[in-house]
């Protein structure tokens, strides 16, 4: 246990010295306190009335803020020529009509395709783009994984479409545990409406592998005469099993 001392000297500097550090501490924090509070109010004042017709002031500003960060990052990737920027964008042909009738509302904008002229020819490679649904933008993300094609290179992720499912049913072929994948993909193909409430986007994406998979692990399953691990054959053998003639 700790021992209490009394001092008797009272007069001694380091005593007063002491009791001033003390109120000084003690002033501080009611400093901190009082600014903590002030700070609040203010928040408050500035905040305004919240609710669903009138929306934080602070959020407000903090889009406004987002906002004009975007727009200045924008312009620092374009070139400046007198009162205009001018930037280059890559952008798929299909899509030059709509980003031209969605640039209609800015009048100041202009949009057009750039003419590549002998004298300004580059060397930029151009960028991959892929036009994906949610067939293909699974077996994309899993090629994109292991390397993003180059422009106008074969694309893998079409072959995979059906290689990989299959490929996992030849190690995973048993129509007992594929059966159970294979209503999971179906449920997820079928209910997907009534599922999006509930699933994340995510795993929707993902209803087309899994019924492919299913499907294939059962296939693969019946051929391997595979029922939970456990041997259940169909079909007779077509090889005969007999024990091989000696010769004398």
């Amino acid at each position: 246990m700790g021992s209490r001392y009394e001092f008797q000297d009272l007069g001694d500097p380091l005593f007063a010295e002491a009791a001033r550090v003390r109120v000084q501490i003690l002033e501080d924090r009611q400093l901190l306190k009082l600014s903590r509070q002030q700070l609040q109010e203010y928040l408050r004042s500035i905040n305004g009335k919240c609710d669903k017709d009138h929306p934080s002031q602070l959020e407000m500003y903090h889009h406004f803020v987002a906002k004009e960060k975007a727009l200045a990052a924008c312009c620092n990737m374009m070139v400046r020529k007198e009162n205009q920027f001018i930037g280059f964008v890559w952008c798929p042909f299909a899509l030059e009509d709509v980003i031209k009738r969605e640039l209609l509302e800015f009048p100041t904008t202009e949009f057009m395709r750039w003419r590549e002229n002998p004298e300004e020819a580059h060397e930029i490679q151009p960028p991959t783009y892929f036009k994906n649904n949610d067939v293909t933008s699974a077996p994309q993300l899993i090629t994109n994984t292991y390397g993003v094609p180059s422009y106008q290179e074969a694309n893998p992720a079409c072959f995979s479409v059906v290689t990989f499912p299959f490929l996992f049913a030849v190690m995973f072929g048993d129509y007992g545990h594929g059966s159970l994948i294979l209503f999971a993909g179906l449920n997820l193909v079928l209910f997907k409406s009534y599922l999006e409430k509930y699933l994340p986007a995510d795993v929707l994406k993902l209803r087309y592998m899994f019924l492919m998979m299913g499907f294939f692990s059962c296939y693969n399953g019946f051929l391997y005469n595979e029922w939970f691990a456990i041997p259940f054959p169909w079909f007779n053998s077509c090889y005969e099993t007999g024990s091989l003639p000696t010769a004398e």
